[in-house]
């Protein structure tokens, strides 16, 4: 396994791994319970927590706007995804791309890879969830996970980014992270995951407090 995946599989195995997706359901979260968990930040996300374990982005665009405040965020691991025709394991055994997100190698849209190395999903909230389970945590928690809009807003946080329309969710997003839910049912992969979210769009998963896998 890559130096990255030892690292963060050492951080995440057998424990409860708190996931922060960009929902407006975040606002109804007490993000100070959560400093010192297991905490992997999708984009923005990593702006609320200073300690977090690891950050995940799909977009090298988001990477390059964030670039200087990923420079100082003590996080060092990082992972973003590529297409598979992109990497060339031979000459750059740990690849990594801008911002030093460490690069994995995306094989589909829709399902569930088992291969460490490897993600699946049309976009980074089941990329990362790919990725955490097969860290072979005790726990993962959804936060954020709406997959829908409230009002004119798709996102918690009040950084200025593209509005994600009722299609995109419906079409595209819950499709994949459903898909992922089912093949993983599929391969014998047993991570308990909770989605901490009961109005969620996303139905495939247990619902459940986020405040009932806190350390103390």
């Amino acid at each position: 396994m890559r130096p990255s995946l030892q690292a963060l599989m050492k951080k995440l195995k057998r424990k409860n791994v708190f996931i922060i997706g960009g929902g407006m359901s975040v606002l109804n979260v007490d993000l100070s319970l959560l400093q010192d968990e297991v905490v992997v930040c999708i984009n923005d996300a990593y702006r609320d927590f200073p300690n977090a374990t690891a950050i995940y982005w799909v977009d090298e665009s988001w990477a390059s706007e964030n670039y200087d405040n990923l420079k100082q965020h003590a996080c060092q691991l990082r992972f973003t995804s590529k297409h598979t025709q992109h990497l060339n394991y031979k000459r750059r055994p740990d690849p990594t791309t801008i911002a030093n997100g460490f690069v994995l190698r995306r094989t589909g849209d829709a399902g569930y890879d088992p291969n460490a190395d490897c993600v699946m999903g049309n976009n980074g909230g089941v990329q990362v969830l790919n990725l955490v389970v097969n860290m072979r945590p005790s726990n993962v928690i959804l936060i954020g996970y709406d997959m829908k809009k409230e009002g004119n807003r798709s996102h918690y946080h009040n950084e200025e980014r593209p509005f994600i329309k009722d299609q995109i969710y419906s079409d595209q997003f819950i499709p994949s992270i459903m898909a992922l839910s089912r093949e993983m049912k599929k391969s014998g992969c047993k991570v308990n995951i909770i989605n901490a979210n009961p109005n969620s769009a996303v139905r495939c998963f247990e619902f459940g407090e986020y405040t009932d896998f806190l350390k103390h």
